[in-house]
């Protein structure tokens, strides 16, 4: 499960040198951004790429962050998966397989891409290095080390988040691009808690 958090989720580009370094400027120009954030909703095209820059593999599909902690992650091509938390408990469902996986809320699922959507600034900031290296571009590598990623990049436009950039430890980079996206639309909490259809397969985590 982790390594499809990883690679599905979430949570992209080599790091450049900042223009204006590690600073509480970078990170207050970040929670203005994020600040008035309660969801995010829309959809995403994932592409995971190689050190050259060759696409390995792509996915698509809708997804709905709200803070705190809540996300609604589905991917319906190449094939479908569902992740769903309320915060708490994480189920990820594979129809194919008949099959859901339930977990608690850990560390590391915290820095997925999904969670940094609907996590607050300060706790980001908490957690990782925020460098700056242009305006609508934020980097963030990990205080401590992270077998997820080495590095994230958030890049916005107007104002909302337009990609996440992860960077792993093979130099390989997985790229969330979002689109259609709409911000504090009202989200019914029952979105976030899954209901395990009959005549599927449970593993407990």
């Amino acid at each position: 499960m982790k390594t499809w958090l990883t690679s599905a989720a979430l949570a992209l580009g080599v790091l450049s040198a900042a223009v204006w370094g590690e600073s509480t400027q970078a990170v207050d120009k970040l929670s203005e951004k994020l600040s008035d954030l309660t969801s995010l909703e829309g959809t995403f095209t994932q592409s995971l790429r190689d050190e050259s820059d060759s696409e390995l593999e792509r996915s698509s599909g809708t997804f709905v962050v709200q803070k705190p902690g809540r996300f609604y992650w589905r991917t319906t091509d190449p094939y479908p998966q569902t992740l769903v938390s309320n915060g708490e408990t994480v189920w990820l469902y594979d129809p194919d397989l008949m099959q859901v996986t339930v977990r608690q809320m850990s560390d590391d699922m915290q820095r997925t891409p999904a969670l940094l959507l609907s996590d607050s600034a300060a706790r980001i900031a908490d957690a990782y290095h925020v460098n700056q290296p242009e305006d609508n571009r934020f980097v963030l590598t990990p205080k401590e080390s992270d077998p997820l990623f080495e590095s994230l990049t958030l890049v916005f436009a107007a104002q909302r988040v337009a990609q996440i950039q992860l960077l792993d430890s093979l130099g390989q980079t997985t790229v969330f691009t979002f689109s259609a996206t709409k911000i504090n639309k009202p989200v019914s909490e029952d979105l976030f808690e899954f209901d395990i259809p009959d005549d599927v397969d449970i593993l407990i985590e």
